[in-house]
């Protein structure tokens, strides 16, 4: 960003420190001036051993990569002295918020990001240019099988045969089932009479063949809202109940093969900010309010 930038630090009405930093080899140098006139961002009684330190403290340090920022991307800013870095413009904006990316049609896709790692078993932290994102898993992947499913269901929702099992519903079900025999296989479940309120389910939806079981099929059917209901209201509203029981659990340990392959579908889904029970999928931590709670700015 510079290979040299010099500022000063007021002594008192007649003597100032110029601090010099080289780019090239780290280095940071004190000089102090005789008869100068009162610059600038005036912090009596600061010595010289503390002007270099206060700088040097904030850079990292060659070899040292858990501590300190690099000069490339912040200054110090010390409260109490209120030194002003004015020739050192080295804390960065953000340019957009994320609503921003959205409104221009730029998308989070495509915008550079890294994953970091899995905290608590439930959460993605991933580095997004300059912002931090703690991104829930389940809420995540809840939101990716529901606009899958959504996109699917004009042609018919992809289903995968599965070795028949026996379902045990409550009486009265029977009725329903066979009223919506379409209505279910347009869902991806192949459902048939067994007698005595016994039923044999031969598939399921493409997206649950890895996370399916009786209770999550019999959850799913009891979600169905009951007579006289409204067929479009019902379906979205067990579209929801499919994604949210075929989503990664909270407290589940994810391989960084499928964390990648999350966070990169989220990333380009439409509505990625949200689950679509309306819950949040991510909360964004901005480097200025990292700044602002380490007292790295005001």
């Amino acid at each position: 960003l510079f290979e040299q930038s010099s500022f000063y630090i007021s002594r008192d009405d007649v003597n100032r420190v110029k601090i010099t930093i080289t780019d090239s080899n780290n280095s940071i140098k004190v000089e102090k001036e005789e008869n100068a006139a009162k610059a600038e961002g005036s912090s009596a009684g600061y010595t010289d051993k503390q002007a270099e330190d206060s700088l040097s403290d904030g850079f990292l340090k060659e070899g040292d990569a858990t501590t300190g920022v690099t000069k490339e991307e912040h200054c110090v800013t010390d409260p109490a002295e209120q030194i002003e870095h004015k020739q050192l413009d080295c804390i960065q904006e953000r340019e957009r918020t994320f609503s921003e990316d959205l409104d221009q049609g730029t998308g989070i896709k495509d915008i550079s990001y890294k994953i970091m790692n899995q905290f608590l078993g439930t959460y993605i932290l991933v580095q997004r240019e300059r912002d931090l994102l703690l991104i829930d898993q389940h809420a995540a992947h809840e939101r990716i099988i529901y606009d899958k499913l959504k996109e699917e269901l004009n042609q018919g929702i992809m289903s995968q045969e599965i070795i028949p099992m026996i379902l045990e519903l409550t009486s009265g079900t029977e009725v329903m089932i066979e009223e919506n025999r379409h209505f279910w296989e347009g869902l991806g479940f192949k459902i048939e009479p067994f007698g005595n309120n016994s039923y044999i389910l031969r598939s399921v939806p493409l997206v649950m063949k890895d996370a399916y079981n009786l209770n999550m099929v019999e959850d799913i059917i009891y979600s169905f809202p009951g007579e006289r209901t409204n067929l479009e209201m019902a379906r979205e509203e067990i579209l929801k109940t499919m994604a949210c029981k075929a989503a990664f659990k909270a407290n589940q340990k994810l391989p960084r093969e499928e964390m990648e392959t999350l966070v990169k579908q989220l990333f380009n889904t439409k509505g990625s900010y949200t689950c679509p029970h309306g819950r949040p999928t991510m909360i964004v931590i901005t480097e200025t309010e990292l700044e602002k709670n380490f007292k790295r700015r005001l």
